[in-house]
C-alpha cells in the first residue's frame, strides 16, 4: 500500500475525485474512518499531495531524483539485456566487415544496392546477411519485450519510493513479469489508436502546410493532446493492478477528475521524445565520426579487432541503460498524477518477497528470453565458418583514384559503382619474359560526364598523361569510359612500351586473328598509349586485314604501373561485344619482343563485356541542407 512520502507538502484539501471502484486504499477520501484508521488516513492524504498541473513534472523529477539508486541497477539490467539481444547479430556484422576489409563498403552497397546497377551476386556474402537479419529480427521481438519490462520496472521501482517502500531489483522483475501480458495488450491498442489519430491529423492537415515537417509535429502535439485520456493506463495496471480493458476505463475517470493534469502528463512524454531524440542524434554523430577509426580497428589485426567490438557492445549497453533511464524520467509524472488522484499502489505488494533474497525458482532472465539468446550465440558461433569462408573482394584502383581526386575537391562528392574486374594470373608473358610486361589486371566502366576535376587529372599539358590528336573536352559530356591496366613493374621512360586497349563493336569490321599472331586480332577499334608526353594518344580502327588512323580525344595517364584511358563516349557508341588489355614491348628493330594480355589465347575472342559495369559520381554540394 502507499505509504507517505517523507518530504511532500500538505495539499489545501483532499482530492475530490473518487477512487476507481475495486481499489482498496487506506487513504481514500471517500473511505469512512473513525479513531486510528481515520488519523491515518488523513495523514496519508496531508502527506502525499496532488500536486497542480504546474507542479506535477516538477514532482515528477523530485520523484525521478529519488530514485536515483534504485533506477542506475535497473538501467544496467536493461542494458545487459539488450546487449543479449543484439549482441549476437552485431558480433556476426562486425565478423564480416572485418573479413571484407577495406572494401566492406563496396560489398555491402553491392549486396543492398547494387543488383540493379551491374554489381555481380555474392552468394556467400548475401547468406551471411541473410542469417544475421534473422538475428536482428529475433533481437527486434526480444527488445520490444525488454522495452515492457522496463515500462513496468520504471513504475514500479518509481511507486515504491514514492510510498517509501522501495522495491528491490529483482521484485521490480517480479512485478514485470506479472504485468507483461497486460501492458503489452494495452500498450499496442494505446499505439495503434495514437498512430491512427495521428494519421488521421497528417493528412487533414498536409494540404495546409508546404512543409511536412510541420504538419508531423502538429499533428503529434494534437494526437497527443487527443490520447491524454489514456495517460494512466501504464500506472493503473502496474500500480493499480487491474486487467488492460479495465485500466483504459481507469484512466478515462481519472482523466475526468484532472483534465489538464494528464494532458499535462501526456506533453511531457512528447518533450522528453524530443529530447531523447536530439541525444540519440549526438551520440549517432558521434558514432559516424569515431566509424572511420572503428572500421581501421576492425581490419587491424585481432587485437584491435576485438577492442574495436567490445567498444562497440559497450555502446550498446550504454544505450539500453539510456533507454531505460529516459523512460523513467518520462512516467514519473505520471506516477505522480496517478498516486496523487487514487492514492493505491497495492498492485506492488503482490510483487514483494517475505526474504530479502528472491524465492526459488526465480530468474533475472526469464528462460524463454535465455533460451532465445543463448540461441542467438550458438548460432553465431556456427556462422564463423562460413564467414571466414567469403571471398575477399577486389579492390578497384579505379575506384579509388576517382575518390582521392573527389575527396580533394570536396567532401560532399560521393563515388561508388561497380567496375568490371579481371585478375590476370602472373608469369603468362609471350616472348621475352620480364616484370613490367606481364600484366596482373584490368578494370573497365562506363563512367557519367566527368567532372571537371576528374578532366583535370587528365590535364594535357601534364608529363604523365597522353592525349589524342583531335577532340576538346566538350567530347566527354555525354559520358565517358574508363579503363586500367595494371603491370607487374613501371615501365620505363623509353616510349618501347606499347598499352593498348581494344573493342569489339557491334556492326564493325573486327581484325583477323592470323593465327595469334596479329597483336590487335579481334578488335574493330584499339588506342595505344606510349610513356612520355612527346607521345600522342593513337586511335586506329580496323579495316578486316589492317588498321587505319583515327582522330580521337581520348586521354591516357601513366600512374607508377597502372596506365587509365579515358574514352568520349561518342568514340564507343555501343555497348563493346568484348574488350582486351594488350601490353607490348619492342625490340630495337620496331619489332614485338614480348606481349601479354588477359587472354590466355591470343586466338580466342576478346573478354566479354559485362553489362552495367559502372562508376557512379554523386555530388551534393547543391542540395538543401
Amino acid at each position: 500500500m502507499l505509504r507517505p512520502m517523507a518530504d511532500a507538502r500538505e495539499p489545501s484539501e483532499p482530492p475530490s475525485s473518487p477512487v476507481p471502484s475495486g481499489a482498496s486504499s487506506t487513504a481514500s477520501p471517500e473511505a469512512p474512518a473513525t479513531g486510528a484508521s481515520a488519523a491515518s488516513a488523513t495523514d496519508a492524504i496531508r502527506s502525499y499531495a496532488l500536486p497542480t498541473a504546474r507542479r506535477v513534472v516538477s514532482s515528477g523529477l523530485q520523484l525521478a531524483l529519488a530514485s536515483t539508486g534504485d533506477l542506475r541497477r535497473a538501467s544496467i539490467y536493461i542494458g545487459l539485456l539488450v546487449l543479449g539481444a543484439f549482441g549476437p547479430a552485431i558480433i556476426a556484422l562486425l565478423l564480416i566487415v572485418g573479413r571484407l576489409g577495406d572494401q566492406a563498403g563496396d560489398a555491402l552497397g553491392a549486396v543492398f544496392l547494387g543488383q540493379s546497377f551491374g554489381a555481380r551476386p555474392q552468394p556467400a556474402l548475401e547468406a551471411a546477411l541473410l542469417v544475421v537479419a534473422i538475428e536482428a529480427l529475433i533481437g527486434f521481438a526480444l527488445f520490444f519485450a525488454i522495452t515492457i519490462d522496463a515500462q513496468v520496472m520504471a513504475i514500479s521501482i518509481l511507486g515504491g519510493r514514492a510510498g517509501e517502500r522501495p522495491l528491490r531489483l529483482w521484485e521490480s522483475i517480479v512485478r514485470a513479469r506479472q504485468t507483461f501480458w497486460r501492458m503489452a495488450g494495452a500498450g499496442t491498442l494505446v499505439g495503434l489508436v495514437s498512430l491512427l489519430i495521428q494519421g488521421l491529423l497528417g493528412s487533414a492537415l498536409g494540404g495546409l502546410s508546404q512543409s511536412a515537417e510541420a504538419t508531423d509535429v502538429v499533428a503529434a502535439i494534437v494526437a497527443t493532446v487527443v490520447v491524454a485520456p489514456l495517460a494512466y493506463v501504464s500506472t493503473s495496471i502496474v500500480l493499480g493492478d487491474v486487467s488492460a480493458m479495465e485500466a483504459l476505463s481507469r484512466s478515462w475517470r481519472l482523466f475526468k477528475a484532472r483534465r489538464l493534469l494528464a494532458v499535462v502528463v501526456v506533453l511531457f512524454t512528447l518533450v522528453t521524445a524530443a529530447i531523447q531524440l536530439f541525444a540519440l542524434s549526438a551520440g549517432l554523430d558521434l558514432v559516424v565520426r569515431a566509424s572511420e577509426i572503428l572500421h581501421v580497428s576492425l581490419t587491424e589485426g585481432a587485437l584491435a579487432f576485438t577492442i574495436a567490438v567490445v567498444l562497440i557492445l559497450a555502446a550498446v549497453v550504454a544505450y539500453g541503460s539510456l533507454t531505460f533511464t529516459i523512460g523513467a524520467v518520462v512516467a514519473a509524472p505520471q506516477v505522480t498524477g496517478f498516486l496523487g488522484l487514487t492514492f493505491f499502489s497495492g498492485g506492488l505488494d503482490r510483487a514483494r518477497g517475505e526474504t530479502a533474497r528472491p524465492p526459488r525458482g526465480f530468474r533475472y532472465v526469464s528462460r524463454p528470453m535465455a533460451v532465445a539468446m543463448l540461441g542467438l550465440g550458438a548460432v553465431v558461433a556456427l556462422q564463423i565458418p562460413a564467414i571466414g569462408a567469403i571471398p575477399a573482394p577486389a579492390a578497384s584502383a579505379m575506384l579509388a583514384l576517382i575518390r582521392s581526386e573527389a575527396d580533394a575537391e570536396n567532401g560532399l562528392i560521393d563515388v561508388g559503382g561497380y567496375p568490371e574486374i579481371v585478375e590476370d594470373p602472373a608469369g603468362d608473358v609471350t616472348g621475352a619474359a620480364a616484370a613490367d610486361v606481364d600484366i596482373l589486371r584490368a578494370e573497365a566502366a562506363f563512367i557519367g560526364p566527368p567532372p571537371a576535376w576528374l578532366l583535370d587529372r587528365f590535364e594535357c599539358e601534364s608529363p604523365s598523361v597522353a592525349c589524342g590528336e583531335g577532340g576538346d573536352p566538350s567530347d566527354f559530356a555525354d559520358g565517358a569510359y574508363l579503363f586500367l591496366e595494371r603491370a607487374a613493374g613501371p615501365p620505363p621512360a623509353d616510349g618501347e612500351h606499347r598499352v593498348a586497349f581494344l573493342f569489339a563493336l557491334q556492326n564493325e569490321v573486327a581484325a583477323f586473328r592470323r593465327g595469334g599472331e596479329e597483336p590487335y586480332g579481334g578488335a574493330s577499334r584499339v588506342f595505344v598509349a606510349r610513356r612520355g608526353a612527346d607521345r600522342p594518344l593513337e586511335a586506329r580502327r580496323s579495316q578486316g586485314d589492317g588498321f587505319s588512323d583515327w582522330p580521337t580525344a581520348a586521354r591516357s595517364m601513366w600512374t607508377r604501373n597502372d596506365v587509365y584511358l579515358l574514352v568520349p563516349d561518342t568514340e564507343i557508341p555501343d555497348l563493346p561485344l568484348g574488350w582486351d588489355a594488350v601490353l607490348l614491348v619492342e625490340d630495337g628493330s620496331g619489332a614485338v619482343a614480348s606481349r601479354d594480355s588477359l587472354r590466355a589465347d591470343w586466338e580466342a575472342p576478346l573478354h566479354p563485356w559485362e553489362l552495367n559495369a559502372s562508376v557512379f559520381i554523386d555530388d551534393y554540394r547543391d542540395f538543401p541542407g
